[in-house]
């Protein structure tokens, strides 16, 4: 198990795009990843999960990550994440 803690870089915080972008890039990996604001975890290749955190600009997640994949799974979410969903996952 790998637990990251981020910051939500960009300016709208996670919105349908943002979610969107997130949800597919997390459901690249086999390993379950959960996200977690404040007292609420929710499964990050869950569109609905994603968008109802309603998380904004500066605040802090803390991602677990758990499975086979899951160091690369959390290096490549947390880099996304830390670019305002910008960088191109390969």
């Amino acid at each position: 198990m790998v637990n990251r803690e981020v910051t939500i870089m960009n300016d709208e915080g996670i919105q349908a795009q943002a979610a969107s972008l997130l949800v597919r890039a997390a459901s690249r990996f086999s390993s379950r990843i959960s996200i977690e604001r404040g007292n609420r975890v929710v499964n990050a290749k869950s569109m609905m999960g994603v968008l109802s955190m309603g998380a904004t600009k500066g605040e802090k997640l803390v991602l677990t990550f758990e499975g086979e994949d899951e160091r690369q799974a959390a290096d490549t979410l947390v880099r996304f994440i830390e670019s305002g969903f910008t960088e191109i996952i390969r």
